[in-house]
């Protein structure tokens, strides 16, 4: 059964230089593969596959990985198990050179004969000789690369032939980032807002402090569309970052909740920020006077128990009839939302407010 899966999948054949700082980098490769439906077959010298199946319990049957699977196949590199020129690279990468090219097609011929041909190659840049192999018998490949080609060029100590080849490799190109024009294929793209009725004379008035950072510091065009009641947001040929629509939507948006500008605006300024959103019904169904009483506890008089919890946890709150709304990091969100749903089943505001001392007293200790 497990052969017959084997033949329906696109066979990926990874050879990985027997060095840990190879092995680990090209095994999490094979496993991604695996995983969105490839069969990937792993190899590298006896000497790895011994250290790795004591270390993994590996097999040589084909193990499930996502949607996709996985299997291990080692070769001997022609050396006893104990040789000691292994140790020298000048010595061991040309011997693992005259042996891989010898058994590595025979090894995708098996895997031809058997049902199951190998679509691609992937090596590490050890062995380049992998890819003159895949050349000969016109199979795809590429190189993954364990090292920066400044650190191979920098290491004055190394001689390999591999090292020699790397430095001798043109630089590598540098591409400016494309704008979002050229992302789209120069299409404009689109944001639109909707206004709620509340919410028009505030806009009103904050409308310079919404329009200057979006035109002058986001780079994005802006008007109010009085006729459809909605805020409409659309991107330019000189829009710095395909993102910048998406924050400056997030912005004019958490504004329509009811956030202050001054608040919201690091929406535009930070990429660990969020706006979360829930109902007093989601922590407890209350009507009436006890709903009156329950959002009453979450403002406090005047405001003070909102404001305590938005100075503890670094976040600002607003609270909306049944709705609350909570602009901060996901972390500070977490606790400033475990404090108002306390409040909402009717915890007293003191009982909370030592609950956030403890909390924030241990964040500040962590960082």
């Amino acid at each position: 059964m497990g052969s017959q899966i084997c033949e329906a999948l696109s066979h990926v054949f990874l050879v990985s230089f027997p060095g840990q700082g190879h092995v680990n980098p090209l095994l999490r490769i094979g496993k991604l593969l695996a995983s969105k439906g490839l069969l990937v077959t792993f190899s590298t010298p006896e000497t790895v596959g011994k250290q790795m199946r004591k270390a993994s319990n590996i097999t040589d049957e084909p193990t499930p990985v996502g949607d996709g699977m996985i299997r291990f196949e080692f070769f001997e590199d022609g050396w006893g198990e104990d040789d000691s020129r292994r140790g020298d690279l000048d010595t061991y990468v040309p011997q693992l050179e005259r042996v891989g090219k010898e058994v590595l097609p025979r090894l995708l011929k098996v895997h031809e004969d058997a049902g199951q041909p190998v679509s691609y190659l992937i090596n590490n840049p050890f062995i380049p000789w992998v890819s003159d192999v895949a050349d000969e018998l016109r199979i795809p490949s590429a190189t993954l690369w364990v090292q920066s080609y400044r650190d191979m060029q920098s290491d004055g100590g190394a001689t390999s032939t591999e090292v020699e080849k790397l430095a001798s490799l043109a630089p590598k190109p540098r591409f400016p980032p494309l704008k979002v024009h050229e992302i789209s294929n120069g299409q404009v793209q689109f944001r639109k807002i909707n206004v709620p009725q509340h919410r028009y004379t505030p806009l009103k008035k904050a409308w310079m402090e919404i329009y200057s950072p979006i035109m002058e510091q986001m780079g994005i065009d802006i008007r109010m569309n009085l006729k459809a009641r909605k805020v409409e947001l659309k991107t330019r040929p000189d829009t710095p970052d395909a993102s910048n629509l998406q924050m400056c939507a997030d912005f004019v948006s958490a504004f329509m909740m009811g956030f202050e500008p001054k608040d919201d605006v690091a929406l535009l300024r930070m990429d660990e920020l969020y706006v979360d959103t829930f109902e007093s019904k989601d922590v407890k169904t209350l009507r009436g006077e006890h709903l009156s009483r329950a959002i009453g506890r979450l403002s406090g008089k005047g405001g003070n128990t909102r404001i305590a919890i938005e100075n503890s946890t670094k976040t600002r709150i607003v609270i909306a009839d049944i709705k609350i709304h909570i602009l901060g990091s996901f972390a500070n969100i977490k606790i400033a939302r475990t404090s108002l749903c306390s409040l909402i089943l009717g915890s007293p505001a003191g009982k909370v407010y030592s609950k956030l001392r403890s909390v924030t007293a241990r964040l500040a200790e962590r960082f």
